[in-house]
């Protein structure tokens, strides 16, 4: 089935003039810049262990967040089959990154289980002498990666 040119029009860029890029649903970037924002904000308070260089995750999160938000209510006032199949999938995609963004910054209760068991693991370390604040993210990542191997898990 082809698409009519009114049903693509939302799909031009808004630089060319196409105010219904503008306010077309999810897929309204513009629009949802602002209400990300505020969700990233949010967020930065719910994530367990935050750190600056979580700021693009972070706020890559609650844009998608906020797709999948207004692909809810864009799916209330879809008239045809083909758009709400195309929103329905399209809104199950942006599920399931935003579950794995969740997943990595600990913002699920089997991730904040590993953090925990990570952060315990670490804390016996801490116990012989060692400054674990010296190592990066990264490092400590690694440090928890090996240890998990060198215990057998």
């Amino acid at each position: 089935m082809a698409s009519s040119p009114a049903s693509l029009a939302n799909l031009e860029p808004a630089s060319n003039g196409n105010s219904r890029a503008l306010r077309h649903g999810a897929y309204a970037r513009l629009r949802l810049s602002d209400a990300a924002g505020e969700t990233a904000d949010t967020l930065r308070e719910l994530v367990p262990l935050k750190h600056d260089a979580d700021t693009a995750a972070i706020e890559t999160f609650a844009f998608v967040l906020e797709q999948l938000r207004a692909a809810g209510r864009a799916l209330k006032d879809a008239n045809r089959r083909a758009d709400r199949l195309r929103l329905s999938q399209d809104a199950q995609g942006w599920a399931n990154v935003a579950l794995r963004y969740a997943r990595e910054l600990g913002m699920t209760p089997k991730a904040r289980a590993e953090l925990g068991l990570d952060l315990v693991r670490a804390g016996a370390l801490a116990d012989r002498d060692l400054d674990l604040d010296r190592l990066t993210e990264g490092q400590r990542t690694k440090l928890a990666e090996l240890l998990a191997i060198a215990q057998g898990k």
